[in-house]
């Protein structure tokens, strides 16, 4: 388990995090943030723009586990920048943080002394993992042990199916000339029970990150609306 009595023993820790839609992924993310340097900053900082006393650290402040959290549409550049000596990272990848490819190449071994929390979600940071991260990830754990007391872990969080399939129609339906992101219309496209028929393997789908088929061809996910992107025809 991680907790912050065994942070002063691990010279450099990568949490690499698959976030499952609608299973409680973000309360785990919010929790690493509590428990990271940036978050305790951020604190201190809101403190001085209010003109207010730094504020008294709790338990959680007095020695956070984490260096860095990285959101998932930062996860492919911050992997990447890296660790480009393991993964397939030829083509440019699109970097919502410069500051990561500057960092990593001003202090390549950085990652030596840095406890990490690292975030995959929604269907191009999850194919990403699934398809180029989760293959690697022997090499990568060996990289880690090397180093003195190093770790690398890769975890998800599942839910029980029927509420899980509750919890996505009622986040978001299907609903006419939306989009996963910005849904533009209010209006079903299906109905809940015709859509139910569909939704087995929601979380077996998102696992594996692949659009189920239509006839030969596969569903282009970018254009289906959330989340029919997981659903079975």
């Amino acid at each position: 388990p991680i907790n912050h009595s065994s942070s002063a023993n691990r010279s450099s820790t990568m949490v690499l995090f698959l976030h499952v839609a609608k299973t409680g992924g973000t309360s785990l993310v919010d929790w690493a943030h509590r428990r990271s340097r940036g978050a305790r900053g951020q604190k201190r900082s809101r403190s001085r723009q209010r003109g207010q006393a730094p504020p008294q650290p709790d338990a959680d402040d007095e020695e956070p586990f984490f260096d860095k959290v990285v959101r998932y549409g930062c996860a492919p550049c911050y992997l990447c920048a890296y660790f480009s000596q393991l993964l397939p990272c030829d083509a440019a990848m699109a970097c919502s943080d410069p500051m990561d490819v500057k960092a990593a190449e001003e202090a390549p071994d950085a990652w030596r002394r840095k406890r990490v929390f690292v975030e995959f979600h929604a269907p191009g940071t999850s194919a990403f993992y699934i398809n180029l991260i989760s293959p690697r990830l022997p090499p990568l754990r060996d990289l880690y042990l090397r180093q003195e007391r190093g770790m690398a872990l890769a975890l998800t969080l599942l839910r029980e199916p029927v509420a899980h399939m509750l919890s996505c129609w009622r986040f978001r339906p299907p609903t006419c000339g939306a989009t996963r992101a910005f849904p533009s219309s209010t209006r079903l496209c299906r109905t809940f029970d015709s859509w139910l028929a569909t939704a087995s393997g929601l979380q077996a789908g998102a696992l594996t990150a692949m659009p189920p088929p239509v006839g030969d061809a596969a569903i282009n996910w970018d254009e289906v609306p959330w989340p029919e992107v997981y659903t079975t025809p």
